[in-house]
């Protein structure tokens, strides 16, 4: 199992929990503090078109999208109010391949 999806296991593999609560814990986590604590570079960007109409894939530091990526290749992305792993890209999705 890889980072990214050990965090999702925690936060129930729910996109739409941004909390982590447990009956251990001593006070509440976001997903942000939770992936910081694995160690993860935090990324913007945005994902655009190009003129030819192909899905082009930016890092920009004032884009509105959120990638933790991780050590081990894996990485969570955070786009509006739902997040999910990775998919084959930068800033795009698993469920969307």
């Amino acid at each position: 199992m890889n980072q990214a999806e050990r965090i999702a296991e925690m936060f129930g593999n729910d996109g739409m929990n941004f909390i982590l609560r447990g009956e251990f814990l001593s006070e509440t986590k976001t997903l942000d503090e939770v992936c910081m604590e694995f160690g993860a570079n935090k990324d913007r960007g945005r994902v655009g078109y190009d003129e030819n109409g192909l899905m082009r894939h930016d890092f920009d530091p004032e884009g509105d999208m959120v990638r933790y990526s991780f050590k081990d290749g894996s990485a969570i992305v955070i786009s509006g109010d739902v997040w999910y792993i990775e998919g084959d890209a930068p800033f795009t999705w698993e469920s969307n391949q």
